[in-house]
């Protein structure tokens, strides 16, 4: 979905949660025990791009 430049330009916050949105959705673990995820280094590159284009982020997660 395309939207018009002036539609993107009244977006002020995205709201992103961090399970399946920043990660392949998987766990992993360690030989300890300590769980681990792993996020793509292009999601933050996004993030900060969009953030130098004014527009703020909001990472919602259900964990501590």
């Amino acid at each position: 979905m395309n939207l018009p430049t002036e539609q993107l330009k009244k977006i002020q916050l995205i709201i992103i949660d961090v399970d399946g949105t920043l990660t392949d959705c998987s766990i992993y673990y360690d030989n300890e025990g300590h769980e681990f995820k792993k996020f793509n280094a292009k999601d933050g590159l996004a993030i900060v791009q969009t953030q130098i284009a004014g527009v703020n982020f909001m990472i919602l997660t259900g964990r501590n």
